[in-house]
């Protein structure tokens, strides 16, 4: 196996793991189409990459090469981006963000996305393709982000996350906006599958929340946290509309659910 400069290997019982600990600017106008499998997930590999998708939000792209073209002409020729919607991620190693320049982020993921940071099917190196399932071997960790804004993906709609651990990483409300280490204001269904948050603080006015600030339910829409905790510190400079993993959930009638599996 070849030992990369920048990276840290862990050995895990019969598997090795790469902690990926890049820092700095996010340079990347897209996510390389070779990360795309067949089945339609995008594997983010680095740090890099996954700065970007945070960065970006909802204006991911995808980095189209033409194989058409001569080698010493693709480089030279500027790439294809495509859109990328209702996009289904998988984190394929634990990462060190901590050092990431761009701290402060706006972006939103309001399309149908799916998170995941497990490492499934057979428990070796990590594998690109497949299917993830809520019996994934490891949940990646990704540690060290120190970010003002409404969360770590900032206002989300319709939005699965599952198999993830975030650790040491501090969020912080820009102004006085609903704020949570994953998001901070959600719309439409969310489910939060095996999802923990260990130490690390939020912080915000009104609104805050270990995991969401602010659960803003839709007609017949569901909200499931399933097997999730959170040990950050919760700081809310406001008297109001706090809490452990939920800041405030509001529910139009009774066709609108929260629920807490444990």
């Amino acid at each position: 196996i070849a030992i990369v400069a920048n990276k840290r290997y862990n050995l895990l019982g019969n598997s090795l793991f790469v902690v990926d600990n890049w820092g700095g600017v996010v340079t990347m106008s897209g996510l390389p189409e070779e990360n795309v499998s067949d089945d339609g997930w995008i594997h983010i590999k680095t740090a890099h990459e996954l700065a970007y998708v945070l960065e970006k939000g909802d204006d991911v792209k995808i980095e189209k090469q033409s194989a058409s073209l001569s080698s010493t002409r693709a480089e030279e020729a500027k790439p294809e981006l495509i859109d990328v919607t209702n996009p289904k991620y998988h984190i394929c190693n634990d990462i060190d963000i901590s050092k990431w320049a761009e701290q402060t982020s706006t972006a939103r993921f309001t399309e149908n996305v799916v998170i995941c940071g497990g490492n499934w099917g057979e428990n070796t190196t990590p594998i690109v393709g497949g299917t993830p399932t809520n019996d994934d071997k490891k949940y990646f960790t990704v540690k060290g982000l120190n970010m003002t804004a409404n969360g770590i993906f900032g206002d989300v709609a319709n939005f699965t996350l599952q198999n993830f651990r975030f650790g040491g990483c501090t969020m912080t409300a820009p102004e006085s906006n609903p704020v949570g280490m994953i998001a901070g204001t959600v719309t439409g269904s969310l489910t939060l599958t095996h999802v923990s948050i260990d130490g690390g603080e939020v912080k915000g006015s009104s609104k805050v929340g270990g995991l969401i600030g602010y659960i803003e339910s839709s007609t017949n829409s569901v909200a499931t946290l399933d097997n999730c905790a959170s040990s950050a510190i919760i700081t809310a400079t406001a008297t109001d509309y706090a809490g452990a993993l939920v800041g405030c959930f509001k529910g139009n009638d009774a066709s609108e659910t929260l629920n807490f599996n444990n």
